[in-house]
């Protein structure tokens, strides 16, 4: 259901897509069951909730969402505006529509954000969460393998159920902190670069995480041929 939504330029839907320039609007919860895309700014004046089914939604502009929590639900998520297009200050939930789906962080997934989602991303989110709260099935979070990764704001990476591996395969960078939401059953895998961490992280750092449950491993390590 829509309250108070105004649309400021021509709509069009046609096919087996729902196509808006621009709207402006505050309490938006709605489900969509095909494509939508957003060609023009998006701003959210209260809380959005949106829900594509089993289709892609893609911001092809800029999203304010001001202080306000928005949750996109959905099977593919496209931030195409460019660098810090997405902006905020509130809460910004993004998560799979199926709760078994894997997900890529500019890594391998059903559900993927790429580079250029991730560069889209402004800092200033209070929080930045990634992945349902109640995941499931034996998928996988695969965070890295793709190209570095690199998050401004506090980010919270969420698979609650199943055996569900997360799993760091590059180059990670968090400037404020990072929480691992995790279920009994979800295994959590680290690969780090033994040189590359070098004055970046101390063998205190990897040991807390071991006897924590993590399996770390490393590669490059220096050796003497």
């Amino acid at each position: 259901n829509f309250t108070k939504i105004s649309f400021t330029q021509t709509i069009t839907s046609g096919g087996s897509s729902f196509y808006a320039a621009s709207f402006t609007g505050t309490s938006i919860n709605r489900i969509f069951a095909d494509n939508v895309t957003f060609n023009g700014p998006v701003s959210v004046g209260d809380f959005m909730y949106l829900i594509a089914e089993t289709s892609t939604m893609t911001f092809n502009s800029t999203l304010s969402t001001g202080s306000n929590q928005v949750r996109l639900t959905v099977s593919d998520l496209e931030f195409n505006g460019g660098v810090d297009s997405v902006m905020g200050t509130g809460e910004l939930i993004l998560q799979p529509y199926a709760a078994s789906s894997t997900i890529g962080i500019n890594g391998a997934g059903s559900f993927n954000l790429d580079g250029d989602d991730l560069a889209a991303l402004k800092d200033g989110f209070a929080t930045i969460y990634i992945g349902r709260y109640d995941g499931t099935g034996s998928g996988s979070i695969d965070i890295g393998s793709l190209g570095p990764v690199h998050f401004k704001d506090d980010l919270i990476i969420r698979s609650w159920q199943g055996s569900t591996v997360v799993s760091f395969n590059g180059v990670f960078t968090a400037d404020e902190t990072l929480t691992l939401e995790a279920g009994e059953g979800v295994a959590v895998r680290i690969a780090y670069d033994w040189i590359g961490c070098i004055g970046r992280a101390s063998r205190g750092f990897w040991r807390r995480l071991k006897e924590g449950g993590v399996d770390v491993r490393s590669y490059n390590p220096p050796r003497l041929d």
